[in-house]
Protein backbone atom coordinates (compact mmCIF):
# COMPACT_ATOMS: atom_id res chain seq x y z
CA UNK A 1 0.00 0.00 0.00
CA UNK A 2 1.26 3.16 -0.93
CA UNK A 3 0.32 6.99 -1.24
CA UNK A 4 0.60 8.29 -4.07
CA UNK A 5 2.45 11.44 -5.34
CA UNK A 6 1.13 14.40 -4.57
CA UNK A 7 1.20 15.82 -8.23
CA UNK A 8 -0.53 19.05 -9.26
CA UNK A 9 -3.35 17.90 -12.60
CA UNK A 10 -1.65 18.77 -16.04
CA UNK A 11 -3.17 21.83 -17.85
CA UNK A 12 -3.07 22.69 -21.32
CA UNK A 13 -0.51 25.61 -22.70
CA UNK A 14 2.81 26.39 -22.16
CA UNK A 15 4.49 24.05 -19.40
CA UNK A 16 3.57 25.20 -15.60
CA UNK A 17 6.08 25.08 -12.72
CA UNK A 18 5.26 22.00 -10.70
CA UNK A 19 6.35 23.62 -8.00
CA UNK A 20 4.36 26.56 -8.31
CA UNK A 21 1.33 24.61 -8.90
CA UNK A 22 1.92 22.85 -5.44
CA UNK A 23 2.12 25.58 -3.77
CA UNK A 24 -0.99 26.92 -4.82
CA UNK A 25 -2.64 23.66 -4.37
CA UNK A 26 -1.41 23.81 -0.67
CA UNK A 27 -2.26 27.04 0.26
CA UNK A 28 -5.65 27.24 -1.27
CA UNK A 29 -6.58 24.25 0.89
CA UNK A 30 -4.77 25.95 3.95
CA UNK A 31 -6.57 29.13 3.57
CA UNK A 32 -10.16 26.63 2.97
CA UNK A 33 -9.47 25.54 5.87
CA UNK A 34 -9.23 29.07 8.18
CA UNK A 35 -12.42 30.50 5.90
CA UNK A 36 -14.60 28.56 4.66
CA UNK A 37 -16.58 28.34 1.52
CA UNK A 38 -18.23 31.78 1.92
CA UNK A 39 -15.25 33.61 2.42
CA UNK A 40 -12.71 31.70 -0.03
CA UNK A 41 -11.79 33.29 -2.75
CA UNK A 42 -9.82 33.25 -5.55
CA UNK A 43 -8.11 36.95 -5.23
CA UNK A 44 -7.61 35.57 -1.38
CA UNK A 45 -6.46 31.92 -2.64
CA UNK A 46 -3.73 33.87 -5.13
CA UNK A 47 -2.31 36.68 -2.29
CA UNK A 48 -2.04 33.45 -0.04
CA UNK A 49 0.17 31.89 -2.28
CA UNK A 50 1.86 34.93 -3.26
CA UNK A 51 1.12 35.04 -6.94
CA UNK A 52 -1.03 36.59 -9.34
CA UNK A 53 -5.02 36.80 -9.63
CA UNK A 54 -4.41 35.81 -13.17
CA UNK A 55 -1.69 33.03 -12.54
CA UNK A 56 -4.94 31.38 -10.95
CA UNK A 57 -7.51 31.86 -13.45
CA UNK A 58 -5.09 30.93 -15.97
CA UNK A 59 -5.41 27.73 -14.80
CA UNK A 60 -8.51 27.56 -12.64
CA UNK A 61 -11.95 28.42 -14.14
CA UNK A 62 -13.28 29.49 -10.45
CA UNK A 63 -13.16 28.76 -6.83
CA UNK A 64 -14.74 25.39 -7.17
CA UNK A 65 -12.22 24.02 -9.89
CA UNK A 66 -9.38 25.15 -7.65
CA UNK A 67 -10.56 23.51 -4.75
CA UNK A 68 -11.30 20.39 -6.00
CA UNK A 69 -7.48 20.23 -7.79
CA UNK A 70 -6.45 21.24 -4.57
CA UNK A 71 -8.30 17.93 -2.82
CA UNK A 72 -7.49 15.63 -5.39
CA UNK A 73 -3.69 16.60 -4.40
CA UNK A 74 -3.69 16.65 -0.45
CA UNK A 75 -5.46 13.45 -0.53
CA UNK A 76 -4.04 11.36 -3.71
CA UNK A 77 -5.74 7.90 -3.69
CA UNK A 78 -4.32 5.05 -1.84
CA UNK A 79 -2.81 2.03 -3.79
CA UNK A 80 -2.41 -1.17 -2.46
CA UNK A 81 0.67 -3.40 -3.80
CA UNK A 82 -0.72 -7.07 -3.65
CA UNK A 83 2.72 -8.17 -3.33
CA UNK A 84 2.64 -7.04 0.27
CA UNK A 85 1.06 -9.12 2.92
CA UNK A 86 -2.51 -8.30 3.91
CA UNK A 87 -1.24 -6.93 7.61
CA UNK A 88 1.57 -5.48 6.10
CA UNK A 89 -0.78 -3.30 4.26
CA UNK A 90 -3.12 -2.39 6.57
CA UNK A 91 -0.71 -1.22 8.69
CA UNK A 92 0.87 1.25 6.14
CA UNK A 93 -2.72 2.24 5.54
CA UNK A 94 -2.72 3.65 9.49
CA UNK A 95 0.41 4.92 9.11
CA UNK A 96 -1.08 6.91 5.60
CA UNK A 97 -4.00 7.68 8.23
CA UNK A 98 -2.22 9.36 10.92
CA UNK A 99 0.51 11.71 8.06
CA UNK A 100 -2.89 12.92 6.43
CA UNK A 101 -4.72 13.75 10.38
CA UNK A 102 -0.95 15.76 11.05
CA UNK A 103 -0.63 17.28 7.94
CA UNK A 104 -1.40 20.96 7.61
CA UNK A 105 -4.48 20.48 5.50
CA UNK A 106 -5.20 16.70 7.33
CA UNK A 107 -8.74 18.32 8.16
CA UNK A 108 -9.87 19.89 4.75
CA UNK A 109 -12.24 17.08 3.47
CA UNK A 110 -13.92 16.99 6.98
CA UNK A 111 -14.10 21.17 7.07
CA UNK A 112 -15.83 20.75 3.46
CA UNK A 113 -17.88 18.43 4.52
CA UNK A 114 -19.29 20.11 6.96
CA UNK A 115 -20.09 23.34 5.49
CA UNK A 116 -23.24 23.90 4.51
CA UNK A 117 -22.74 26.64 1.39
CA UNK A 118 -19.84 23.90 -0.19
CA UNK A 119 -21.26 23.60 -4.24
CA UNK A 120 -22.30 19.97 -5.38
CA UNK A 121 -19.40 19.63 -6.94
CA UNK A 122 -17.01 19.94 -4.22
CA UNK A 123 -19.29 17.70 -2.11
CA UNK A 124 -19.27 14.89 -4.15
CA UNK A 125 -15.15 15.03 -4.62
CA UNK A 126 -14.77 15.34 -1.12
CA UNK A 127 -17.67 12.10 -0.97
CA UNK A 128 -15.46 9.99 -2.67
CA UNK A 129 -11.97 10.67 -1.62
CA UNK A 130 -13.69 9.68 1.67
CA UNK A 131 -15.40 6.67 -0.11
CA UNK A 132 -12.42 5.49 -1.75
CA UNK A 133 -10.40 5.33 1.09
CA UNK A 134 -13.05 2.94 3.44
CA UNK A 135 -13.01 1.04 0.38
CA UNK A 136 -9.41 0.38 0.93
CA UNK A 137 -9.25 0.16 4.29
CA UNK A 138 -12.43 -2.50 4.26
CA UNK A 139 -10.63 -4.95 1.48
CA UNK A 140 -7.95 -4.41 3.56
CA UNK A 141 -9.75 -5.45 7.10
CA UNK A 142 -11.39 -8.30 5.21
CA UNK A 143 -8.26 -9.93 3.62
CA UNK A 144 -7.01 -9.73 6.93
CA UNK A 145 -10.47 -11.05 8.58
CA UNK A 146 -11.53 -14.85 8.17
CA UNK A 147 -14.13 -17.38 9.83
CA UNK A 148 -11.94 -16.85 13.26
CA UNK A 149 -12.62 -13.09 13.38
CA UNK A 150 -15.21 -12.76 15.79
CA UNK A 151 -15.25 -8.89 15.98
CA UNK A 152 -17.78 -7.12 13.57
CA UNK A 153 -15.11 -5.68 10.35
CA UNK A 154 -17.11 -2.33 11.12
CA UNK A 155 -15.97 -2.28 14.73
CA UNK A 156 -12.16 -3.32 13.65
CA UNK A 157 -12.56 -0.11 11.03
CA UNK A 158 -13.40 1.90 13.49
CA UNK A 159 -10.38 0.73 15.95
CA UNK A 160 -7.99 2.07 13.28
CA UNK A 161 -9.49 4.94 12.62
CA UNK A 162 -9.37 5.78 16.41
CA UNK A 163 -6.02 4.69 16.49
CA UNK A 164 -4.74 6.90 14.23
CA UNK A 165 -6.12 9.91 14.82
CA UNK A 166 -5.49 9.25 18.47
CA UNK A 167 -1.58 8.94 17.33
CA UNK A 168 -2.30 12.30 15.53
CA UNK A 169 -4.37 13.96 18.38
CA UNK A 170 -0.72 13.14 20.42
CA UNK A 171 1.19 14.17 17.88
CA UNK A 172 -0.75 17.62 17.80
CA UNK A 173 -0.67 18.25 22.04
CA UNK A 174 2.97 17.58 22.37
CA UNK A 175 4.11 19.00 19.38
CA UNK A 176 6.82 16.07 18.68
CA UNK A 177 6.18 14.39 15.40
CA UNK A 178 7.52 10.65 15.37
CA UNK A 179 10.14 9.55 12.83
CA UNK A 180 9.27 7.28 9.96
CA UNK A 181 10.59 4.55 12.13
CA UNK A 182 8.83 5.35 15.18
CA UNK A 183 5.58 5.94 13.05
CA UNK A 184 5.73 2.38 11.30
CA UNK A 185 6.46 0.59 14.81
CA UNK A 186 2.95 2.66 16.05
CA UNK A 187 0.88 1.32 12.67
CA UNK A 188 2.20 -2.67 12.76
CA UNK A 189 1.70 -2.66 16.46
CA UNK A 190 -1.67 -1.45 16.40
CA UNK A 191 -2.52 -3.49 13.44
CA UNK A 192 -1.18 -6.51 15.47
CA UNK A 193 -3.09 -5.74 18.36
CA UNK A 194 -6.26 -5.06 16.76
CA UNK A 195 -6.46 -8.07 14.37
CA UNK A 196 -5.25 -10.13 17.69
CA UNK A 197 -8.18 -9.00 20.06
CA UNK A 198 -10.35 -9.84 17.13
CA UNK A 199 -9.33 -13.23 17.20
CA UNK A 200 -9.45 -13.97 20.85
Amino acid sequence: MICANRRAPPRRGRPRDPAIDARILTSALRLFGRTGWSDFSIEKAAKSADVSKVTLYLRWRDKTALLIDALRFAYPPWVVDEARDAAENLAIVVEVMIHEFTDETGWAVHRALRDPGLPPELRDCCRKIVADRLDVLDRLIDANSGPAHRIDPQLIRKCLIGAAMGEAGDVLLTGRFPSPEEARAFARETVQLILAGSRA
